[in-house]
């Protein structure tokens, strides 16, 4: 039986800058959507401002709070969208090339970057537990894990590797992998605030959580980290998003 293919709950890109600067940052949605945001908050003394519109498929936000600029996209909610168990955007390979295409464009107006992440949050549609045990073990060779026997199931590693895009540069290969399940009940509250309730449906996925990252220098000193100039900036997001797919596609290999 062949696997299901993993959706995109949400993607998320993290650069960590050495910038101190905290405004109004839309200008930033223009470059990357070409569109005004829906939403935007600033709030200057707390160094933070916030921008939140629709996108492609879903739904895109903009967090910026020192030291760190966040984009993160996802499933847009809307009232009449049919019960899934965890909404997605869609398949997570065209996912990321679309979320990636954004973040190239950001790339191009971004502050200066010293550090770069890449992180998702995926799921495996099954059909019962056992089921998503089973698939789960494909894409985990070092354990033994049977189906039937097991449960509660958390297996998290890193798993660096040298960067090819820049000499001396070791990337963090961070994934989390578990089973889970989930109850959909409907709840109904009676005159004397007595409540009951009906199980609807019972769904269950695998999930898989990424982090790729740079890593920062050897010493653990941010200080030691020099901004990354703007073609390196691309050619590290590039290589992200390909370890990022590497692990979604071939699980847990060195």
């Amino acid at each position: 039986m062949e696997a299901p293919s993993w959706l995109a709950q949400q993607l998320r890109l993290t650069a960590f800058t050495y910038d101190t600067s905290v405004g109004d940052h839309t200008a930033w949605w223009h470059v990357v959507t070409g569109e005004s945001p829906a939403e935007t908050a600033t709030k200057l003394k707390e160094h933070q401002f916030f921008a939140a519109g629709e996108t492609g498929k879903g739904k895109l936000l903009l967090n910026r709070s020192l030291p760190r600029v966040d984009w993160l996209y996802g499933p847009t909610e809307r009232e009449h969208d049919p019960p899934l168990i965890l909404p997605s955007t869609g398949p997570f390979r065209e996912e990321l090339r679309f979320f990636s295409d954004l973040m190239h464009k950001w790339l191009d107006v971004s502050p200066p970057v010293y550090r770069l992440a890449l992180g998702g949050l995926l799921y495996l549609p099954a059909e019962s537990r056992e089921d998503g045990y089973t698939h789960l073990k494909r894409y985990l060779p070092a354990l033994t894990i049977d189906p039937i026997g097991s449960s509660d199931l958390l297996y998290q590693i890193n798993r660096p590797r040298r960067s090819g895009s820049k000499e001396g540069l070791e990337i963090n290969r961070l994934s989390k992998w578990s089973v889970i399940s989930l109850i959909r009940a409907r709840l109904t509250v009676g005159p004397e605030l007595l409540a009951s309730s009906d199980v609807t449906r019972l769904e269950f996925g695998g999930r898989l959580e990424l982090d790729v990252n740079s890593s920062i220098a050897e010493k653990g000193d941010i200080r030691e980290m020099n901004a990354l100039a703007t073609h390196e900036l691309h050619s590290l997001l590039d290589e992200l998003a390909v370890f990022s797919q590497e692990i979604a596609r071939e699980g847990d290999v060195p």
